[in-house]
Formats: C-alpha cells, sequence, structure tokens
C-alpha cells in the first residue's frame, strides 16, 4: 500500500452536499429505513474526524431533497460558492433510490439504459391509478430522476472552477430495482415482479438541456484525450472520485447494526474503518491510502460483516481516472502493486483441497517458483500478542489468470494454519523478477526498492536498453536514450527529462515490461483473436443532445490504410524486449479535427473480457483507456458472434479519442495495447502515472472455457499535414 509524507492537503477548507431519502412522496415507492442514519453519520464524521465547520455542510433530507433543490444546491453551495477555493476538498453524498431507465433517442448510452438517483418528488412512472398524497397523478407534474449525465455535466462544471479534489460518495444501486434491499434479517426491500414501478417513463431528449450544454467538455491527457462519460460508474472522469456502494446489477443493502439501528452496510464499514484507521494512527495526517486501496480495503471489511444467511453479493468499487490519489488530497499516491490473497478450494472444484492463491497470473507477468515473482504480506495471530507478521510469498503455481502460492519458512500443520490467517490480507509484488533492463550511464545505477531489475553495463560497447547522460548544455536534467524496438522504429529515441533516480527506471522497466508483455503461445493468441479498428467519428445527422458519436465512414480503418502494416521488428537478441512475431499495425493520424474511436470485434469462439491501454513512451505513463464494468462471467462485454464494442461511438461507448501534437513537435508516437482474457482478471494495476511532472498535451450450467489470455499491440503516430 503507497506510502507518503504528509501534504498540504490538510490544510485546505473542505465542504459537502450530503442528500438522504427515505420516504418518498410517491405513495408506491416503498420507503427506506437507513439512509438519513447514515447521512447524519457521514455529516458527523465530516465535522469531529475532518474538523469541517458545520456552515460548509449543506443536507437535504426527506421532503427537503427535491429535484429543484438538489440542482440548486450544486449551483449555489458548490459552483458559484465564493468560500469555495480552487482545490478545496468537495464532498457530494447521496443515499436513496437509483435506478436504471430506457436513454432517449438522442443519447449515448451503455445498452441503451442510463442510471439515474430519485430525488424525493420523482413522478415519472406509468401509473395512472396510483395517487401522491392523495392527489390525482393528473394534477402532478412530471418529476424525472436525475441522470448520470446531467451529474456528471455537473461535476464537471463544479471542477472546472473549483478544481477537481472531489469525491461523490453513492449509497444506492443503479440496478433496475430501484432500491436498497435490507438484509433477511430484517426483511427484502426489493421491488416484488410486475411493479408498477418497473413501468417507466423514457426520459425527454431534451432532459437538462441548459445544464449539459453549459458543462465544459471534459478533456484530459497528454496528446489524446477522452470525453463523454456515460454511467454514474466511468473510470475516465478526471472532475472527481466515485466511492459506489455496489457494482452494476448489484444491489446496495441495509441491515440493522448491534444497537438495532438500520444502516447501510457500505457507508457504515467505510467510515467505521475511517474513524478506526485515524484512530488506531493518531491523525488524520497518517492517512495515507489511496481512494482505490481504501474501497479494496471496505469491500473486505463489508464480507466480513455480512452474515452467513445473507447474500454476499454487494462489491463496493471506486471509480475515477484519479482513483490512484491519496484520500483527500490532489496527491497522486504512488502506484504498488497489491492484491487480495484467498485461501479457499480451487475454483469450479469445491471438493478440493483450499489453497493460497491470488487473482492474478500470467497475464499479470507473474513468473513461477522461488526465484521467481515475490511478494510480502502482514497477517495477525488472534491468540498472540505479537500485533502482526510479516511473511514472504512466491508463486507455486502460475495460470493465465490466477496462482497458487507457498509460504516462505512455512511447512508442515502450520502452512494451512498461517494460510488461513492471510485469507483476504493484502500482498504486494517485491521483485517480479523477469529479464533485467539493462542502462549504460556513466554514473552509479541508482538502487531503491522497485520491483523490476535493473543493471549496469560492463562497457561502454556492452547492448543497453536505455542510456542516460547529464544534459549536454550543462543545464538540469538528463538526455534519456532508448533502444528498444518500438521506440526506436516509431518514437522519439531521446528526451530530456527532469531527473533519474530509483523509481525513474522502475517506472521505464514496469512500462516496457507491460508494453513489450504477451503470451508466447501462438495458439492461444490465434484463439483469443480481437480486430481492432480505428475510426473518424461524427455527430449522426439526427442530432440529439448527447455526444453520440458514430463512425463517418463504417468502412474505414485507419489500421487497415495502405502501408499502414509493419513489418516484424527486429530487436537485440540481447535486449530484454522481444515483440511477438504477429508484429504490429500502425495508424498515422493526419487530421486532427474530428474525435476518433475504436471498434472490437470478437473473432474467437469464447466470451472475452477486452482491456485496452495507452502507453505513452514520451512520459512513460500507463493510462486504461478501456476496462470492463462487470465482473460477472455473463457480462463478457466481447461476446461470441455478438456485436462489436464501440469505444467512443455507438451505445456501448464512454470515450472518444482526440489527438493532437504539442507545440513545435511534427510527429509522436504512442502505443495502444488490448490484452484479452476468457474471465475478468482486475487489470487496473497495469495504469502508472508519469514518473515526472509533466504536462503533455489523449447463467444450465455451461462448461466454462478454459482460461487464457492474449494481447496485441498497435502504434498511434500523429503527424502534421
Amino acid at each position: 500500500m503507497p506510502v507518503a509524507q504528509e501534504s498540504s492537503s490538510t490544510r485546505r477548507s473542505t465542504f459537502a452536499l450530503v442528500i438522504a431519502i427515505d420516504k418518498y412522496r410517491k405513495n408506491s415507492i416503498p420507503p427506506l429505513s437507513g439512509c438519513i442514519n447514515d447521512a447524519e453519520d457521514f455529516q458527523m464524521f465530516l465535522t469531529e474526524t475532518l474538523h469541517v465547520h458545520p456552515e460548509n455542510i449543506h443536507t437535504l433530507f426527506d421532503n427537503a431533497a427535491t429535484r429543484d433543490n438538489i440542482l440548486k444546491e450544486f449551483d449555489e453551495h458548490l459552483i458559484y460558492n465564493q468560500k469555495i477555493q480552487k482545490d478545496d476538498l468537495i464532498f457530494f453524498y447521496y443515499a436513496g433510490h437509483g435506478d436504471r431507465v430506457d436513454a432517449p433517442g438522442g443519447w449515448s448510452a451503455p445498452k441503451g439504459m442510463v442510471e439515474v438517483i430519485c430525488p424525493v418528488d420523482v413522478t415519472a412512472f406509468e401509473d395512472e391509478s396510483s395517487t401522491t398524497q392523495g392527489v390525482t397523478r393528473e394534477s402532478v407534474p412530471v418529476v424525472y430522476g436525475i441522470p448520470d449525465r446531467t451529474f456528471h455535466a455537473l461535476m464537471r462544471h463544479v471542477a472546472e472552477v473549483k478544481g477537481n479534489n472531489i469525491v461523490a460518495v453513492f449509497d444506492c444501486c443503479h440496478s433496475g430495482g430501484i432500491s436498497r434491499d435490507l438484509g433477511s434479517d430484517a426483511g427484502v426491500r426489493a421491488l416484488p415482479d410486475g411493479s408498477v414501478l418497473s413501468k417507466r417513463l423514457r426520459l425527454p431528449e431534451d432532459l437538462d438541456e441548459k445544464i449539459v450544454n453549459r458543462a465544459p467538455d471534459e478533456l484530459q491527457g497528454r496528446n489524446i484525450a477522452l470525453k463523454a462519460p456515460d454511467g454514474f460508474s466511468y473510470s475516465g472522469a478526471t472532475s472527481h472520485v466515485l466511492l459506489a456502494a455496489c457494482q452494476p446489477k448489484e444491489k446496495a443493502r441495509e441491515y440493522q447494526t448491534n444497537g438495532r439501528t438500520t444502516r447501510g452496510r457500505f457507508t457504515d464499514n467505510l467510515l467505521g474503518y475511517l474513524r478506526d484507521t485515524v484512530k488506531a494512527n493518531s491523525g488524520l495526517q497518517l492517512l495515507r491510502i489511496s481512494y482505490a486501496d481504501l474501497m479494496k480495503i471496505v469491500a473486505e471489511r463489508l464480507k466480513d460483516h455480512i452474515p452467513a444467511r445473507d447474500p454476499p453479493c454487494q462489491r463496493p468499487h471506486c471509480e475515477g481516472y484519479h482513483s490512484n490519489r491519496f484520500l483527500f488530497s490532489t496527491e497522486e499516491a504512488r502506484t504498488s502493486d497489491t492484491f487480495s490473497l484467498v485461501y479457499g478450494p480451487e475454483e469450479n472444484s469445491e471438493n478440493a483441497p483450499c489453497v493460497l492463491y491470488m487473482n492474478i497470473g500470467a497475464i499479470h507477468g507473474v513468473v513461477k517458483g522461488e526465484t521467481g515473482t515475490r511478494l510480502s504480506a502482514v497477517y495477525s495471530h488472534p491468540a498472540s500478542d505479537i500485533p502482526s507478521t510479516r511473511i514472504e510469498l512466491y508463486p507455486s503455481r502460475v495460470e493465465p489468470l490466477r496462482s497458487e502460492l507457498a509460504i516462505e519458512g512455512i511447512s508442515g500443520d502450520r502452512t494451512e494454519e498461517v494460510a488461513k490467517l492471510l485469507n483476504r490480507a493484502r500482498a504486494t509484488v517485491s521483485v517480479w523478477n523477469v529479464k533485467a533492463m539493462k542502462v549504460r550511464t556513466t554514473q552509479d545505477v541508482p538502487v531503491g526498492n522497485g520491483s523490476f531489475k535493473v543493471v549496469r553495463t560492463k562497457s561502454p560497447g556492452e547492448y543497453a536498453d536505455i542510456s542516460y547522460v547529464p544534459s549536454v548544455d550543462g543545464g538540469e536534467g538528463c538526455l534519456l536514450t532508448r533502444y528498444d524496438p518500438l521506440i526506436t522504429r516509431f518514437a522519439r529515441q531521446t528526451l530530456l527529462v527532469e531527473r533519474i533516480n530509483s523509481r525513474v527506471l522502475d517506472d521505464i522497466a514496469r512500462f516496457n515490461f507491460h508494453l513489450y508483455h504477451y503470451t508466447s503461445a501462438a495458439r492461444i493468441r490465434e484463439e483469443l483473436s480481437i480486430k481492432v479498428r480505428l475510426n473518424r467519428l461524427k455527430r449522426p445527422k439526427d442530432g440529439g443532445l448527447g455526444p453520440k458519436l458514430i463512425p463517418a465512414d463504417e468502412s474505414e480503418d485507419l489500421f487497415t490504410t495502405e502501408g499502414t502494416q509493419v513489418p516484424t521488428l527486429s530487436a537485440d537478441p540481447q535486449s530484454a524486449y522481444q515483440l511477438c512475431e504477429d508484429g504490429v499495425k500502425e495508424a498515422i493520424i493526419m487530421d486532427l479535427r474530428p474525435y476518433y474511436g475504436l471498434t472490437l470485434i470478437n473473432e474467437s469462439k469464447v466470451d472475452i473480457f477486452p482491456y485496452v491501454f495507452y502507453f505513452d513512451p514520451g512520459d512513460y505513463s500507463i493510462a486504461a483507456w478501456y476496462l470492463p464494468q462487470n465482473e460477472q462471467p455473463d457480462a463478457a462485454p466481447l461476446r461470441k458472434q455478438d456485436v462489436p464494442l464501440g469505444i467512443g461511438h455507438g451505445v456501448n461507448a464512454d470515450d472518444a479519442i482526440q489527438f493532437s501534437l504539442p507545440p513545435n513537435v511534427n510527429e509522436e508516437s504512442g502505443f495502444l495495447k488490448v490484452f484479452a482474457s476468457t474471465s475478468y482478471v482486475d487489470m487496473k494495476t497495469l495504469e502508472q502515472p508519469s514518473p515526472w511532472d509533466m504536462n503533455r498535451g489523449s447463467q444450465m450450467k455451461r462448461v466454462p472455457s478454459n482460461p487464457g489470455w492474449s494481447s496485441s499491440t498497435y502504434v498511434l503516430t500523429v503527424r502534421s499535414s
């Protein structure tokens, strides 16, 4: 887990808009019990733990939480609040009903659905016989839920004027059940089949038009920008970090505490962990973990607090471009390769012996054996006076998507005892033990705690993967030269960078390893084939409000234009980085005006989970352009013999791509890498920020498929016309 020194963020002011609804005005909407309890506890956490001034917290509870009031508070308390300075910490908290409804025809939305939160006066249902507090429906104005696109527009506008130190907490679900469920110890609050609430009115196409149009475009990145988010859970949002109570198609559940108070499981466990940790560390300034790590911990904590008779399917998660920031700050946490441990039977083998494993494997680069990948973890023995014990682990068996682990120094009967204690613990990779990156330099190679091997060449004529020397003009910085095949062929071979230290070398080695990592089994690569197309995009002629884009020419593919197939590149045999013999394809982008999109086509005979990453050789950052949002096996984004997956266009799109060139640069290349797996696997840990502060200018049970993974690499070159 990353650590860092205390930052100035603890001295910033904090503001919050807290909304909770237990009792809705419409009689047919079932009441909730724990939302206001959650919100009041969240408010208490802000004032007592974060020491937020009460005047900075605005609340809308029950009857006050109308649609108009919520939108008004966004304007008056957040966007136009003169007390809020740039990068002050801002919270938005919502506990109540959520829903998923049909999207208007002109909106871009995954599978034609949009997510909404439901204000207290929501009435947008086809229910002619119902009444609202004794008033007939005809006399009640239609009030719609607040859709995800409106929420994102509001958050982008807040971020534009107040900075993006914003945290949105949602203790609700958007699965179409429009309820937070209560556990079986107090009854279930899911709506029965055939409920009138299932007859929802379609949202009007011009809903919240003024809000959506006034929000600035969300453009971020180097030479390539992603925009147009859909859904509250959106991994590319730069305006805010989202802490959500559950995954798509899951329900946010309530339960009764020991004091018989109804609470939301998510909020209760989130605040409980934060308070416990602050108390244990004697101060907030030592609570130095990222939002992403926080949610992993809360997810494990929530598992431990769910009674065995209750459904376990609620998995909190974190989304947002800045999910690796330290809590309540704008400071990016140094990402670490940290993963959850599991002690249990082998997958799909309930009667098999239990093993200790983690859900990462060959796709991540795990190397088998005592001399392979090494991990460390900490466990506590409940009967011991010693608070915790650090232990070393190594993979005894590596599969495509998971690895079984052995515990170093532990044998016999103690193996099972310690493995049980390690269940749900977190293990961090201390060294991957892949082939070392060779460095040529006249200076000493700095040695740090990096997880990738770096060695200095022994003679000037020996092959090196990179070299660096002090700036030739005597100024600050270093000249970094790269000799790996992709950068040598496509990118600028030499960079002037501000510094070279152990972290920078580890980031370069990590970048190169994941860029060149591929499965050596040609048959698997063939059987997990994804075709990738790059298209110019345009707005459809029928218009519409949303950022919906379609390919300008369905037959166009910039990766198959004449001359784009690149022959197999050769690398020095001594290089740590060898390319797959399948080669790569290059797209030449010369028209920088339109938006661009990707289309992924499943050419295999199995369902595929794809993962798309952009590797920037100009600053050594790795950005996720597409990650599957649903872990369920039946939710593979690329189904066999099904429709393609659009990134940037169509109803399954979230992001569009915009290319640009930095000033005085005529050509730049970056690398698009597409991973494919037969089951969901957490690949978000591949992301890494630049090591330098650079501002760059993009369900009958079926027989399961055998696990496997593959990847392919593409080059994106931007050239001035």
